[in-house]
């Protein structure tokens, strides 16, 4: 991005403030003042919640900076003020893809879970021939989003971009704001259910990834989900991958797991290919599938794309395994949903061993909280949970349910829970810890 203030004006209808120094060029945008990066960046001023970014705008505006507003009571020179600095964002961002990157392919990931890892896995996977950009970290939102298509550079050939909501009405803002070439829809789960009502509507909010599609786009559907296997689409070209449907056109078999990782067949029309991840779980199988139906969808090698698939390691708290002593934990606590829940008790039964889950409240869920934490503890007796220890309240629900020894512990009680692990575990004892961030499983393994 490079734009001084009067480009930016024009660009969405806004205002430059008196004594603005116009020859100044904005190279990237962020809206906390803990991100700026040195050199002349554009602020978005947002009223958050909690903070408004306006008492930063002089801050900002004294280092070089240039400001987004839309309160005038912080006029200052370097501002540019507009209604809607929200808005303004995703117009910018809009403005921006359609004039300076529009010859980048864009593959947008979307769903409740397993965006990340789709996405890492797809950037990968078009890396092998391609100069690709990808989301960072988990920068997905109305905010995040417009500010990840404003770090694209004009030489990208493709950007691998996440897309994420929490209300209704904010997908659209997103295709809208980076028109997707590609989209992958992961799945439909039970995240921000209390904001929504029904997965129905979930669903419903998430197809409105392709209200900006471009022309002669491509949606990649998971295919083991009726939500979404039953979606007709006759506007783009339409990829089902599946671990179970047999009529999809994208079909794992074989899925062979150990401790480096796991292996599958990947059957498509009359071809077939040997697969290998350096990570356990079959979601993730099926997060390969969607990268490398994405690089077929771009006419790029597939073998290219499996071999560079092969390289995935899994970022930030997403199941690490690690080797503790005598013991194996699977860390798994940056969040937590019923789906994911499920997968991760899958991957800790798989392994040889005894199985212990460390599982914590899952949060957002509203009215169906009860009713979902305890299929957990269904999931947890069905796939033989050996011991599970819960900590939080909803997650009493899922020992209730587990019918196996368990123990229980207040939210904030992660000396008593570490303190019986160091009591209870074996030698070769497998340990997973999982549950949604704000629940801080981590500071337990910290004790342990």
């Amino acid at each position: 991005m490079k734009y001084n203030a009067t480009e930016i004006a024009t660009a969405i209808g806004g205002r430059v403030c008196a004594g603005t120094d116009t020859a100044a060029v904005a190279t990237y945008a962020f809206t906390d003042n803990r991100e700026y990066d040195g050199g002349v960046g554009i602020f978005v001023a947002i009223k958050g919640a909690r903070v408004d970014g306006h008492t930063f705008v002089k801050e900002m505006t004294s280092k070089g900076c240039l400001a987004l507003i839309e309160d005038e009571s912080f006029a200052t020179a370097g501002a540019v003020l507009v209604d809607d600095t929200q808005k303004a964002l995703e117009a910018l961002a809009e403005y921006y893809r359609l004039n300076v990157i529009s010859a980048t392919t864009v593959v947008a990931v979307t769903g409740s879970v397993g965006k990340t890892g789709t996405k890492d896995m797809t950037a990968l996977a078009l890396s092998a021939s391609k100069k690709v950009f990808k989301t960072p970290g988990n920068r997905n939102s109305n905010i995040g989003l417009p500010l990840t298509v404003l770090s694209v550079e004009p030489d990208t050939d493709i950007a691998v971009i996440e897309a994420g909501i929490s209300n209704p009405d904010e997908m659209w803002r997103l295709s809208k704001a980076c028109r997707p070439d590609v989209a992958i829809i992961t799945n439909i789960g039970y995240s921000h259910i209390e904001a929504f009502g029904s997965r129905e509507a979930i669903r419903d909010e998430k197809l409105q990834i392709l209200s900006y599609m471009r022309e002669n786009g491509t949606v990649i559907f998971n295919g083991d989900e009726p939500l979404l296997y039953g979606v007709i689409d006759k506007n783009h070209q339409r990829i089902c991958c599946s671990l179970h449907n047999p009529g999809c056109c994208f079909r794992a078999s074989n899925l062979v797991q150990t401790d480096e990782g796991q292996t599958f067949d990947l059957a498509f029309c009359s071809d077939n290919y040997k697969v290998s991840l350096s990570v356990n779980g079959a979601h993730y199988a099926s997060d390969a599938m969607y990268a490398i139906a994405a690089a077929h969808a771009l006419g790029l090698d597939m073998d290219a794309a499996i071999a560079k698939v092969a390289m995935f390691v899994t970022a930030g708290n997403r199941q690490k395994l690690i080797k503790h002593g005598d013991w194996w934990f699977i860390a798994d606590y940056y969040n937590a949903s019923p789906e994911s829940m499920s997968a991760a008790i899958e991957l800790l039964t798989n392994r040889p061993g005894r199985h212990v889950a460390v599982l914590g409240d899952m949060l957002e869920l509203g009215s169906y909280a009860g009713e979902l934490h305890t299929k957990v503890g269904e999931k947890c007796r069905e796939c033989g949970v050996d011991l599970l220890i819960t900590i939080g309240t909803e997650s009493l629900a899922i020992a209730k349910a587990a019918q196996t020894e368990c123990y229980s512990y207040k939210t904030d009680d992660f000396a008593g829970v570490a303190d019986k692990l160091k009591s209870v575990l074996k030698p070769g004892d497998n340990v997973l810890f999982k549950g949604s961030n704000r629940m801080n499983l981590g500071e337990i393994i910290k004790l342990l």
